[in-house]
């Protein structure tokens, strides 16, 4: 494809969902936390997240990218992984209450997360700036019937 024809083309909305998901991130911000994110990166080791995301404690935030950019062996189950260990992360923290940003199945494997957790131990978490589908919920409910997983590590 030459410099000309590749300035011009305009691509699809598959192509476009396909890159979204291959360069998936996630942020999570402790929504009440008015102090700007630090500009350390420090690195965190979540048990249950993937090892093909990274993930990092900036003080206000928590972010997850892709530890290789250009991966293959990234999968969509890596990046949900990592959305539900983050949010384990952030209701251990005692966070009272999230925004969550980044690619649209992260954030709702995260709000998911969070629900699941909040209605296992009786604390509920906000969720800022998120409203749920009548298929989120439906997701939640099964997610909770068949989810022991991630809950337990708390």
């Amino acid at each position: 494809m030459s410099q000309d024809s590749l300035k011009n083309y305009e691509p699809t909305p598959a192509e476009a969902y396909y890159l979204m998901q291959r360069f998936a991130t996630l942020t999570l911000w402790d929504a009440y936390n008015l102090e700007p994110s630090s500009r350390e990166f420090i690195e965190l080791s979540l048990k249950e997240a993937s090892p093909h995301y990274r993930i990092y404690d900036r003080g206000s935030c928590l972010v997850a990218t892709p530890a290789d950019l250009f991966s293959h062996e990234r999968t969509l189950e890596d990046a949900l992984q990592t959305a539900r260990a983050m949010a384990v992360e952030v209701y251990k923290r005692g966070w009272g209450a999230v925004e969550l940003a980044g690619f649209n199945k992260m954030v709702r494997a995260g709000w998911v997360e969070i629900q699941i957790l909040g209605h296992k131990h009786g604390k509920p978490l906000d969720v800022l700036h998120y409203e749920p589908t009548a298929a989120d919920h439906k997701l939640c409910q099964m997610q909770e019937q068949i989810q022991p997983r991630l809950g337990k590590t708390l």
